[in-house]
């Protein structure tokens, strides 16, 4: 990558863009390995893109890079799931971008609030989770995975 990238995002709404987003979901469950059944995967595939409230797609030069999708909890709260960046585009701010994204389209959607579970060994994203105003919170879900890390904010906060 040159320092002439350019990273786009926008909502995933063209079949073309929610196939990408598709795609680099599953590379997502590739990627973490072990048996994402347990945390509904599957069922969130078959229901796929309807499952969510809305899909984010980034884009470096074109090239699909990275994919994140906003999931109703409601009572005004949502939930920010799949956060995954292409191991190609790692490392370009492409993750941050997409929860910049992420966090005013949950507003846009008149959420309040958004939460995200993460797992301790994804320090980098628990640090940007941090530095974008998320903080540890009680379970919101029942999650089988030992360690899982809950955070949310909330969505009146400024991203200053």
């Amino acid at each position: 990558m040159t320092s002439s990238s350019s990273i786009s995002c926008c909502s995933a709404e063209t079949d073309d863009e929610v196939a990408a987003v598709e795609t680099l979901f599953l590379e997502y469950a590739a990627f973490l390995g072990g048996d994402l059944c347990v945390q509904n995967f599957d069922k969130e595939m078959r229901a796929f893109p309807a499952f969510y409230a809305r899909l984010l797609l980034a884009k470096m030069d074109g090239s699909s890079a990275g994919a994140v999708g906003l999931r109703d909890l409601g009572n005004g709260l949502c939930e920010m799931k799949r956060l995954y960046v292409h191991a190609d585009y790692r490392g370009l701010g492409i993750g941050r971008r997409l929860c910049r994204e992420a966090l005013c389209a949950a507003a846009s959607l008149g959420f309040g609030a958004i939460c995200l579970g993460t797992l301790p060994r994804f320090t980098a994203a628990i640090a940007l989770y941090e530095d974008l105003g998320f903080s540890e919170t009680p379970p919101y879900a029942d999650n089988p995975e030992p360690g899982v890390i809950y955070m949310s904010r909330s969505l009146a906060l400024s991203l200053t």
